[in-house]
């Protein structure tokens, strides 16, 4: 009954708007019912005409900007010329510059962020949003200076919450090895501030860094915890901290209770599944990531651990291929999925096959556990030197990671 009933209701729109299509909200209220009914292509039809009748015409190009980069395009076009005509116009400029943003443009939203900041400098929007820029081009030092910028908002505006700025003026410190600094942001976020969890769970794991397991944890106890995915996001903490701490048998506690408690959160359950896998718990993994597939089937972290699993221990081969194959189809640009593939080809006896998705793996993502297994690869192979090559490149990344030290030690290797 719906489908025909959508189907019907698009006809009556059309027929009731018939003398009004040459107005921009007439395309734009067909254009809704079109997607109602999965007519992509007419929608992005009936938006486009839409901004033929008036190109400035907002919701029609912001709709338009949802549907897809091809779209995004048309849509982006249309917001650059309101803007250019209404250059005050705050919101169009806010929604120019996210659009930039989804279209990977990061220089052009810094300059319409940077055009609202002078337009506007009490405006704490644009100062958040170029320190999220800075912080994702690295340049940490510039993000420091527009977040400090956006916490002394703070003092000339009393009702401004400014503590997810200390957040992250604390994740940088942390990245800079100031652990003092950081601390002293965090101190800044009062208990009144909506941000006062994520900050205290950014202060349990800069205990953790510093090796203070039980201290962190103590942290997390003492939360006043009353709304329930708070507590599922804690938990899943809690075991994060436990899970570093390589305490593996207590974070598989933690995580079975907190999954039997949040049965429909899909990051705990996943989790526990790697807590099982380190405890040798494999029935109680294989069983979650089971349910995982089946409740999220679209899920290629899902699919990939119970594969690269299977593959690690050297069973049910063919059936671990299958898993890291659809999870490659899924996400086929994951270096970690890539590794996985590598592993359970190199399992299978495909050395030569192996060592070409290792290499392509390590290239999109140098990381120790994935450089341990291309060395482990070549080294099988008779390439010796450029195994030990790749162990080196590992060893500057991660020295301890558990993966490249049980291959070192398992294949007898004491020098590189």
């Amino acid at each position: 009954m719906r489908g025909p009933d959508r189907v019907g209701g698009l006809a009556v729109l059309k027929d009731m708007l018939k003398n009004d299509l040459n107005r921009p909200e007439a395309q734009l209220a067909i254009a809704r019912q079109q997607l109602a009914v999965d007519d992509k292509d007419g929608a992005a039809q009936s938006l486009k005409q839409a901004l033929q009748i008036r190109p400035d015409y907002l919701p029609a190009a912001l709709m338009l900007s949802q549907m897809g980069p091809a779209e995004r395009a048309a849509g982006i076009a249309s917001f650059e010329k309101y803007v250019q005509q209404n250059p005050k116009s705050r919101d169009a400029r806010l929604a120019l510059s996210q659009l930039y943003l989804a279209d990977d443009r990061l220089d052009d939203a810094q300059k319409q962020f940077e055009t609202m900041r002078k337009l506007d400098s009490k405006d704490p929007t644009p100062l958040m949003a170029l320190a999220l820029i800075k912080i994702q081009q690295k340049k940490l030092d510039e993000a420091t200076a527009y977040l400090k910028q956006y916490v002394q908002l703070g003092d000339k505006q009393p009702n401004l919450d400014v503590g997810q700025g200390y957040i992250y003026l604390a994740q940088i410190a942390i990245d800079q090895n100031n652990d003092a600094q950081a601390s002293q942001w965090l101190d800044k976020v009062d208990q009144t501030s909506q941000h006062y969890l994520p900050a205290q769970i950014t202060r349990a794991q800069l205990l953790q860094k510093q090796g203070k397991t039980d201290e962190a944890r103590k942290v997390l106890d003492n939360l006043p915890i009353t709304d329930p995915r708070d507590a599922a996001v804690v938990a899943r903490t809690d075991a994060s901290i436990l899970f570093t701490a390589k305490r593996y048998p207590e974070a598989e506690a933690r995580l079975g209770q907190a999954v039997q408690d949040f049965p429909d959160d899909p990051d705990l359950r996943y989790d526990y599944a790697m807590a099982a896998e380190k405890t040798g718990h494999y029935t109680t993994m294989e069983k979650q990531l089971r349910e995982l597939i089946r409740t999220q089937p679209d899920n290629p972290q899902a699919y990939n651990a119970l594969g690269y699993s299977l593959a690690d221990r050297n069973q049910r081969l063919p059936e671990a291929s299958k898993l890291i194959d659809k999870a490659m189809t899924l996400a086929p640009n994951d270096a970690y999925i890539m590794d996985s593939l590598g592993w359970v080809k190199y399992r299978m006896g495909d050395t030569a096959g192996a060592a070409k998705v290792l290499r392509r793996a390590y290239e999109l993502q140098p990381n120790a556990e994935i450089g341990a297994h291309l060395g482990e690869v070549l080294w099988k192979s008779g390439a010796q030197d450029d195994a030990r090559s790749a162990w080196r490149d590992a060893q500057k990344l991660e020295p301890d990671n558990e993966t490249l030290v049980q291959t070192l030690k398992r294949l007898q290797i004491n020098g590189l």
